[in-house]
């Protein structure tokens, strides 16, 4: 027990030794830390260092005592990443530290000698957030704050400017209060004065507060208002904060400008009532993000009671502008029921916001947009909606974009729940061309985003666009910026770069397990992508220290999607691990068996394995495999020597093609070595690249590095090369480069001939003659039988090089091509200048000016360019006229930009001559700048022809294109073409043209119309009037509508189809309507015709024509008399010179060589009755049908006219027709077939027409067999001929003459010279001859007189009374007469 007490004593006592010894080092750490320098030191040492962070390091010179009660500070510094940014001189500090250990700081004066500000503090980390609201740590209670000069820098302000600080402060539990006065140096006008009071424990609020300054002043400096003009701002309000008002008031240049009155009440329940009301002209005192926005007269009307809970009721808000009104209104409570709306909206269009900083602009145009909350804050229906009509930014423009979000039972308290999201997109361009590929417009994203506490939920996510769809599933905290996800999208080819996307035809499938931890850790996890062209599997992940970890497998379904004339598949492989900047790497590639430019790849694999480092690579290429079963062989090892890299031994074996060598780089990647070759086959070694070459090439090639300067040699030669109709026969190259960088080059490169595109170059020989500092250089070549030679110089300078341009001289297609006077073009930096290079081509000039390099500053002027320069590399073109203009290059030279206005006079190709268009006249203007080409076009051309129109069209990407034209067409300009054809067309059509969508796809609309043209076939004699019609282009399709017309002969056509435009051939449907339309060829057809054709199929390939059509009234007549025929004469030229040559070009075109498909045939024609055939005695009625297939050219006709009725008048015998048709062959003249037959006492005699309406063939025939006057004698006077009178048989004459359409007739020449109508003939029955001879009195009366061969006489007179009655009276010489009245009717 005793030792127990002893051992309880012993450890009081050591424990009253420790804490004795504890608080007596206390007392010694406060004295030498708070009373003295040494202690001070360190304390503030510890203090920066603790109040220090990564963006802001404070540091604390000539500390004084901390404790004394009177702390001086000689320099306090505060920096940032990018240096000190503010300085606090001689920091003086009269303070009381006793009352700290009260928790209060208590001052009886702050003061320091100057307080300097440079800059804005640079932020490279986000603040960390605060767990709770800000408390202060102590009670402050400062009675003086005094700093003699403030100094702001120009980039804070925008300039210098100094003042004056004077004031006090107190903040503590009870209340918050200060005085300030600020003065600017140099100028009492300029003050800022402040007396502020909230001490809610005694009901009191006091805001005082007033800032003066004249023009040119700190805030307008600030504010950047126009002018900085004179401003005063003004705050007062003072009295019980249960019922306070105040009021905020701002002058402009003495102007009153803004009011605003603000009120704040406690009313029941302790609900705080708060109004705001005012007007002005904000925009006078606001910056200029916001200036737009206010302008014009602005009002404010603001009412909303504050509960103790936190909810809001707004019973009243609403802001107007000249350019938007926001009107808000109900409660919004976050532990209860809400019923909140609020609504922006413009007042005369979208509403404008614009944010700009120094790195970027973004501008939206806001046409509306909606809140509501509604229902209890545990479950808030939410409702907010946008529409925008525009969001731009620096990198691109969005256009008619919506965004909704929207929840049917979101927790307000908890900010927890489902909100479903939708964003779209109708329309949008980027500047920048990886954006403009991969977003692409109209786009959808649809977002379920589930909200909690502490993260947000992405499941469900999708994204559809014109470019890229699928779907995102997630989660991201909200407390480590942690996000977890998986994403599976498609993607289309064009997102790609242009190169890339071409090889790629189908959807690209992108899927994946995405992980992101801040500051900088991804991993992608399971990646696969799909494609017709290539399969990839594998994962990669970046760590936060900057390590890489990559293993990627995959396969190309063919190798000749990327390497042109090959096939097979291939299989690869990378795999990268360590620093993301010069990371271990192998790459593996190996295909089996594959085909290169017609050759059997087999067993190639390539292998690379190495360190990737920029600036120190290493590692070793190993290539093998057979080619057409000869060894491919290959490598290469790069290690480090001396600081840079070499490659000790270079061999490639390609069969019997050999090359082998060492390079070696110096730590500036200068490169150095040797490379000999010997390629006896050089069809086998370009077929690696998929190349079809032959020819052979042997030589060495030598670099050198001579203290930087890199020197060349290359001697190569073989007897013939050849590759893509590119042919070198005889190369031979000799070349010596002392310097690359000033071309100090001596040798020369020579080959037999050189051809391409059937172009020869004969004997070219380019020269390099080294002449002191300048090279020389010459070509010396034969170019379409004319001499080709350019000589010139290269010379080094102080700035650079100078190329000299001594002779320029060429005659393709016996143009002359030749430089006008020496140019020279200097080259410094980089850059080259350019200096009126004046080229004379025909009778035209190019001269060109301006600067290349890195930036551009080029100027083309062309004057009376011959456009046959351009046959030479097109002959079949057949370019003609002059080309005059500017054409601009500016911008950079990743970036230029391409100006040009170009006149084109008496343009002509060879399609315009075949087409006959003319010359024509074409003015371009436009603009080349990031990958969008603009043109503004104006075309004219004979007749008063004008097409003028533009738009713009981009070269990259999606290749869209949007372009318009108008004008007008007269179908004069068509004239050449159509006469072709035996047309005339006469009017005008108007023209209306767009194209929009992409090169690859064009999408071509308008409109063509025309009314009152007229329609002339020359050689079938049809003649339409009035034509109409109207051509609508949309969707790639032409719809004809409205075509109307008359015929001239009477009827109207009418019709209405369509034609793709765009499918080959041209497949159309056009239906054509004929009413009563009348055809007159104007020498043997007649016809009314009636019925609907159809054009069906590809037009340009074989249409097929078909319908039916109704004849009525048809008439053919056969000719009276056979016409008179010219034969055509067979002229020709011997030895002809070039101008008849070229009149008869232009006189007879070229046909095409190209064939065409004639028009099928299916049509039905048919006509009952009523085919009246007539001419030289024949006057007969058919009616029937055929048929026409085959085609236009060979038609086949099936069916025929046949005989109605009908009789042939042979002088005054009349026989019946007994049979008779009509068909066509390949023409509109018909084919008769007549056969008309009598008996002549014991005699049948038959009479035959057949043959070509326009010259029949007249046959007679008799049983018994009767010679043919015989036949004649018996037909037509019913006796023997040995039996006829001399006038008898000059009557048979006539009749022979008039079957056979005869030019002469004995009695037509009689009748005419004695001036009667008719004349004739006859016998009686005994065959005694009558002659009879008659006369027109008038329309309607004829009067004929008999005589006969006895003596006997009589006279008869005929008189038509009309409607087919006729009176007929009679009196004989002999006292006998009669008469009578007939009637007839013709049938």
């Amino acid at each position: 027990m005793q030792f127990l007490t002893r051992l309880t004593k012993w450890i009081l006592r050591l424990a009253a030794y420790v804490v004795g010894t504890t608080l007596a080092l206390l007392i010694v750490a406060i004295v030498l830390g708070g009373f003295t320098s040494f202690g001070g030191r360190l304390l503030s040492g510890w203090i920066a260092e603790l109040a220090s962070t990564p963006d802001r390091r404070i540091a604390i010179s000539d500390p004084g005592p901390l404790l004394s009660g009177r702390l001086h500070i000689g320099t306090v510094t505060i920096a940032d990443t990018k240096g000190t940014y503010a300085t606090i001189r001689d920091l003086a500090v009269d303070w009381t530290p006793s009352t700290l250990l009260a928790g209060r700081f208590r001052a009886d004066r702050i003061a320091a000698t100057a307080i300097e500000i440079d800059r804005q503090p640079i932020v490279t980390q986000p603040p960390t957030p605060s767990d709770g609201p800000f408390r202060l740590p102590v009670a402050i209670d400062i009675a003086s704050v005094e700093v003699a000069e403030i100094a702001l820098g120009s980039d804070l302000t925008g300039k210098p400017m100094t003042f004056s600080l004077a004031g006090s402060g107190l903040a503590d539990a009870d209340q918050i209060a200060a005085t300030v006065e600020a003065r600017r140096e140099n100028d009492p006008g300029s003050a800022l004065v402040a007396d502020l009071l909230y001490a809610p424990a005694d009901d009191r609020l006091r805001l005082k507060a007033t800032v003066t300054e004249p023009t040119g002043g700190l805030v307008a400096g600030l504010l950047r208002l126009p002018g900085e003009p004179a401003l005063r701002i003004a705050v007062d309000g003072d009295g019980p904060l249960s019922d306070w008002r105040g009021k905020v008031s701002a002058d402009v240049d003495g102007q009153p400008t803004v009011s605003v009155t603000a009120t704040h009440r406690i009313v029941a329940e302790n609900r705080r009532h708060v109004t705001l009301k005012g007007d002005g002209q904000f925009d006078r005192i606001l910056p200029p993000a916001l200036r737009e926005l206010f302008a014009g007269e602005t009002k404010i009307d603001v009412s909303a009671a504050i509960a103790p809970s936190g909810a809001i009721e707004i019973e009243s808000g609403k802001v107007t502008t000249a350019r938007f009104q926001l009107t808000t209104s109900g409660t919004f409570d976050p532990a209860g029921q809400n019923d909140l709306r609020a609504s922006l909206s413009g007042v005369s269009g979208p509403v404008t916001f614009r944010w700009t900083d120094d790195k970027r602009a973004i501008e939206t145009e806001v046409e509306s947009a909606t809140l509501s909350v509604n229902g209890p804050a545990s479950a808030a229906a939410l409702d907010v909606k946008a529409q925008l009509q525009s969001l731009a930014t620096t990198e691109g423009r969005l256009n008619d974009v919506a965004l909704s979000a929207k929840s049917a039972a979101f927790d307000l308290s908890k900010r927890e729940g489902l909100i479903d999201t939708t964003l779209s997109v109708t329309a949008g361009t980027f500047s920048i061309a990886p954006l403009d590929r991969i977003i692409r417009p109209p786009l959808t994203v649809h977002a379920p985003l589930a909200i909690t506490a502490g993260s947000i939920g992405l499941d469900g996510s999708t994204i559809e666009s014109a470019s890229i769809g699928g779907k995102l599933d997630g989660r991201y905290s909200l407390e480590s910026g942690t996000l977890s996800s998986r994403l599976a999208l498609f993607l289309l080819p064009d997102v790609l770069p242009a190169s890339v996307a071409s090889k790629f035809s189908g959807t690209i499938g992108l899927a994946g397990d995405l992980q992101f931890a801040p500051p900088r850790t991804v991993s992608l996890e399971n990646l696969k992508v799909t494609s017709d062209v290539l399969e990839l599997s594998g994962k990669g992940a970046l760590t936060s220290d900057n390590q890489i970890a990559a293993d990627l497998q995959g396969k190309i379904a063919d190798i000749g999607h990327f390497i042109a004339n090959t096939e097979g598949a291939a299989e690869f492989a990378v795999s990268a691990a360590g620093p993301a900047g010069n990371p271990k790497a192998q790459v593996t590639l190996s295909t089996a068996k594959a085909t290169a430019a017609g050759r059997t790849l087999e067993d190639l694999t390539v292998e690379l394995e190495g360190i990737a480092s920029p600036t120190a690579p290493t590692g070793q290429l190993r290539i093998s495999g057979q080619l057409d079963g000869q060894i491919i062989s290959g490598s290469a090892d790069l290690v480090p020597a001396n600081g840079g890299t070499n490659i000790p031994a270079l061999s490639v074996v390609v069969g019997p093609n050999r090359a082998s060598g060492s390079m070696s780089f110096s730590p500036e990647f200068t490169p150095s070595g040797e490379l000999t070759f010997d390629f006896p086959d050089l069809g086998l070694l370009a077929a690696l690249a998929g190349q079809q070459v032959t020819g052979d090439l042997n030589g060495k090639v030598t670099i050198g590095d001579d203290k930087g300067r890199t020197s060349l040699n290359v001697v190569a030669s073989g007897s013939a090369a050849s590759r893509d109709g590119v042919v070198v026969t005889r190369p031979d190259v000799n070349v010596a480069i002392a310097d690359i960088q000033t071309f100090a080059a001596s040798g020369s490169v020579r080959a037999r001939s050189v051809k391409l595109g059937g172009q020869t170059l004969d004997a070219p020989v380019l020269s390099f003659t080294r002449r002191g500092s300048s090279t020389g250089v010459k070509l010396e070549a034969r170019y379409d039988n004319a001499p080709t030679l350019f000589e010139g110089d290269i010379a080094e300078t102080p700035s650079g090089l100078t190329i000299g341009i001594n002779r320029l001289s060429a005659a393709p297609r016996g143009l002359p091509l030749r430089l006008s006077a020496p140019a020279s073009v200097d080259v410094v930096d980089g850059n080259a200048n350019l200096r009126s290079v004046v080229v004379s081509a025909g009778n035209g000039t190019v001269t060109l000016n301006g600067k290349a390099g890195s930036a551009l500053a080029l100027n083309a002027a062309l004057n009376n360019i011959p456009a046959a320069l351009a046959n030479s590399l097109s002959p079949s073109l057949g370019a003609g006229g002059s080309i005059s203009g500017t054409v601009t290059v500016t911008g950079q030279a990743t970036s230029p930009v391409v100006g040009y206005a170009l006149d084109w006079r008496n343009a002509a190709v060879a399609q315009t001559r075949s087409a006959a268009l003319g010359d024509l006249n074409i003015s371009a203007r436009g603009r080349f700048e990031g990958n969008r080409l603009t043109i503004d076009t104006r075309t004219s051309g004979a007749g008063g022809a004008v097409l003028t129109g533009g738009g713009s069209l981009m070269v990259s990407g999606r290749q869209a294109v949007d372009m318009r034209f108008v004008g007008d067409l007269p179908f004069a300009t068509l004239s050449g073409l159509l006469s072709q054809q035996g047309l005339v067309l006469e009017g005008t059509a108007n023209v209306q043209l767009t194209v929009s969508g992409n090169l690859r796809s064009p999408v071509i609309g308008g409109r063509l119309t025309t009314n009152g043209a007229r329609l002339i076939d020359v050689r079938r004699n049809l003649t339409v009037d009035g034509l109409a019609a109207t051509v609508a282009l949309a969707g790639n399709r032409a719809t004809i509508s409205n075509l109307t017309g008359r015929l001239a002969g009477g009827g109207t056509v009418s019709g209405a189809g369509t034609i793709d435009i765009r499918s080959p051939g041209l497949p159309g449907n056009i239906e054509v309507k004929l009413v009563q339309a009348v055809y007159v060829d104007g020498t043997l057809f007649h016809s009314t015709v009636d019925g609907t054709l159809a054009l069906r199929g590809p037009l340009l390939s074989g249409p097929v024509l078909s319908g039916s059509l109704a004849l009525s009234d048809t008439a053919i007549t056969v000719p009276e008399r056979l016409p008179a025929s010219l034969a055509e004469l067979d002229i020709k030229h011997r030895n002809p010179p070039p101008a008849v040559r070229a009149q008869t070009a232009a006189l007879r075109p070229a046909q095409a060589r190209g064939s065409s498909s004639s028009v099928q045939l299916d049509l039905a024609v048919s006509s009952p009755s009523r085919v009246f055939v007539r001419g030289r005695g024949i006057d007969a009625e058919l009616g029937g049908s055929l048929v026409l297939r085959g085609t236009a050219a060979n038609p086949e006709v099936s069916g025929a006219f046949t005989l109605r009725r009908g009789r042939l008048a042979i002088l005054t015998k009349r026989l019946d027709i007994t049979r008779g048709t009509i068909t066509f062959g390949g023409g509109l003249i018909p084919i008769l077939d007549m056969e008309a037959t009598t008996t002549s006492g014991s005699t049948t005699i038959t009479v035959t027409l057949s043959g070509l309406a326009n010259n029949p063939q007249v046959a007679f025939s008799s049983s018994p067999a009767l010679p043919q006057d015989e036949i004649l004698a018996q037909l037509i006077f019913g006796q023997s001929m040995t039996r006829l009178s001399a006038l008898q048989i000059a009557q048979l004459a006539d009749a022979v003459g008039q079957l056979a359409g005869g030019q002469t007739s004995l009695f037509n020449s009689l009748r005419g010279a004695i001036g009667i109508d008719n004349l004739d003939i006859t016998t009686d029955e005994r065959g005694q001859a009558q002659f009879r001879a008659g006369k027109y009195l008038n329309e309607r009366t004829y009067i004929e007189l008999e005589q006969g061969a006895n003596g006997t006489g009589r006279a008869i007179i005929n008189l038509d009374v009309g409607r087919g009655v006729k009176l007929k009276g009679e009196a004989g010489g002999d006292g006998s007469g009669g008469a009578g009245i007939f009637y007839e009717k013709e049938y």
